[in-house]
């Protein structure tokens, strides 16, 4: 009982990490197209961004000429981190959706 709710636990964190790796996209994208002078501002987006970027910046220096690193290192990170989960608990994997 108390396996199959750890399980569920990391299942859950898994997907909240995909998630977060799809809203940086979202906003990588968008920061792409102000190059073009299309201005596409999304609040919800920036909210949930901004404070992550703020604590990757915060303790490295992310920025090199007009290029942001925060995003790569915090794709790292959420990868060190979902492989840690699966290699601690393989039983997840099997929880997971096929296209995931």
């Amino acid at each position: 009982m108390i396996s199959m709710i750890i399980d569920y636990i990391c299942l859950i964190i898994l997907i909240f990490l995909n998630l977060i790796e799809w809203v940086i996209i979202i906003d990588i994208i968008f920061s792409w197209l102000q190059l073009f002078w299309l201005k596409i501002k999304i609040d919800f987006i920036r909210s949930i961004t901004t404070p992550i970027y703020f604590h990757v910046r915060k303790y490295l220096p992310t920025t090199i000429w007009p290029v942001d690193f925060a995003p790569i290192i915090i794709f790292i990170m959420i990868s060190i981190i979902s492989s840690f989960i699966t290699y601690i608990r393989p039983e997840v994997i099997s929880l997971l959706p096929s296209n995931f």
